[in-house]
């Protein structure tokens, strides 16, 4: 039987960026005792706003999941690489990869996941529902994770508001029912070593 937990947004940990530039809404990080700016986490999850183009903080041990949560879209670099990233995709790169970001259609919040890939596999999927429609979160891993990113959901007895989270240890079946128009999240699990 899983473990259930709800993440409140307001109980989140504002921390600078690990390049000063800007600042991290910290949901969870694991070990818990772990500090972020020396990267010596095992896996960790955030939003960040991004106001301003410029480059972003580097965590060469630790594989990076990063989508556009509130904003039209945001375009990156790796060095002469570009990739032009809309809200709700999807994307994987490597934290030692220097990267930079522009802002073509202003400002956006990300929500980010790092992890160290020789500790751990990880599935990503953006879960879209309608108001009445029950969704079964059945996520892949032993640590898993529903953000939510638009409306409202109930979760079993759980009430999710938008950028609450949900954390469950232990393998997840929990139907999900939208009490918006339009619910959508982004579900995370974890499979590995000292999940």
């Amino acid at each position: 039987m899983a473990q259930l937990r709800i993440l409140k947004s307001k109980d989140y940990t504002r921390l600078p960026w690990k390049n000063g530039l800007g600042y991290t809404e910290q949901i969870v990080i694991h070990p818990g005792e772990s500090d972020f700016a020396s990267g010596d986490f095992l896996w960790r999850l955030s939003t960040a706003p991004v106001n301003s183009p410029g480059p972003f903080s580097l965590f060469p041990e630790h594989e990076r999941f990063l989508t556009i949560i509130q904003g039209s879209g945001i375009e990156l670099s790796h060095g002469q690489k570009k990739i032009s990233l809309p809200a709700f995709t999807p994307y994987q790169f490597s934290g030692a990869l220097e990267t930079s970001c522009e802002l073509p259609f202003g400002p956006v919040v990300d929500l980010n996941f790092f992890w160290r890939p020789e500790k751990s596999s990880v599935h990503f999927e953006i879960v879209n529902f309608q108001k009445g429609e029950e969704f079964l979160w059945a996520p892949e891993g032993l640590t898993n994770f529903l953000f939510l990113a638009e409306g409202r959901v109930q979760a079993g007895e759980h009430s999710l508001e938008c950028f609450d989270t949900l954390y469950a240890q232990g393998e997840t079946g929990l139907l999900l029912q939208s009490l918006s128009p339009r619910s959508r999240g982004i579900s995370i699990g974890l499979k590995g070593v000292d999940e």
